[in-house]
């Protein structure tokens, strides 16, 4: 094209890749073609905001413009001048999964998943109320992607654990530093890290 300006029309939000070629073809003799240029990633439509994890996460006893997601959604407003859609699914109480047991299978623990994320809706209306369920890992991998295509997540932010080791058990002084230890890396290192793995293949294009 003779113009320096292009005007392209876009599916639909998300992350655009785009490289320049130059063509001159001369009045006499073969069109010579450059090289691609540096390719420019360009996003289009609101920064889309997923929040995980358990009361740090929800905010517990914060009014929503004191919720530390809150400030993030405001700060990225307003440095990076667009709109930013926030989803919160956090709440008091989540564990980070909850493993199957002879009395408690992998089946009933689904069904207690689905029930409870039920009850509060989205954004969670029960956010306050302490409960296991629906579990950070089901807030992550199930509740998020109903959201809406999980390629177009932009941020997601996650806490977790302290409700798997119980903080009555991590401020409890007559519990052992070496105790401690052992049990924070029983209960979180391989849970978190497989749930960690979970949302990098989930929301492929998510920070």
């Amino acid at each position: 094209a003779n113009s320096l300006a292009l005007t392209d029309t876009l599916p639909g939000p998300g992350w655009y890749t785009y490289q320049v070629t130059s063509s001159v073809t001369p009045p006499t003799g073969a069109t010579a073609i450059s090289a691609p240029g540096a390719a420019v990633r360009l996003h289009s439509g609101p920064l889309r905001l997923l929040a995980f994890g358990d009361s740090v996460m929800w905010g517990q006893g914060l009014a929503d413009a004191d919720k530390f997601t809150t400030l993030v959604r405001t700060w990225l407003t307003n440095n990076l001048a667009m709109p930013v859609f926030m989803t919160n699914l956090a709440h008091s109480g989540a564990v980070v999964q909850v493993s199957p047991t002879a009395a408690l299978t992998a089946q009933v623990i689904a069904q207690i998943e689905q029930s409870e994320a039920g009850k509060g809706g989205v954004p969670n209306q029960f956010g306050e109320a302490p409960n296991s369920f629906p579990t950070i890992s089901y807030q992550g991998l199930t509740l998020g992607p109903a959201q809406g295509d999980p390629n177009l997540v932009d941020l997601i932010l996650v806490d977790g654990c302290i409700n798997d080791v119980s903080v009555a058990y991590v401020l409890d002084p007559r519990v052992q530093d070496n105790d401690l230890h052992n049990t924070i890396r029983n209960a979180c290192a391989t849970p978190v890290l497989t749930m960690l793995s979970g949302l990098h293949a989930r929301y492929p294009n998510a920070r």
